[in-house]
């Protein structure tokens, strides 16, 4: 795994249903991707680049997002 992605996966905040990784989505100052983790809990990035990074890295964006 690269240093951008360890990176971003550092930033992201782990939330167990979709509805609760919306509003913290939506209070965050600077928009993010809302994926679906390998934990099988929602992620929210802190920004889109880190975003940007994780889907290329082969997580996917969640569904309604």
């Amino acid at each position: 795994m690269n240093d951008k992605i360890e990176s971003a996966l550092k930033n992201v905040t782990r939330m167990s249903n979709y509805a609760a990784a919306a509003r913290w989505a939506d209070k965050q100052i600077k928009p993010g991707y809302i994926l679906l983790g390998d934990d099988g809990k929602y992620w929210v990035t802190a920004n889109l680049r880190d975003g940007q990074i994780l889907t290329k890295a082969g997580y996917e964006v969640a569904p309604g997002f």
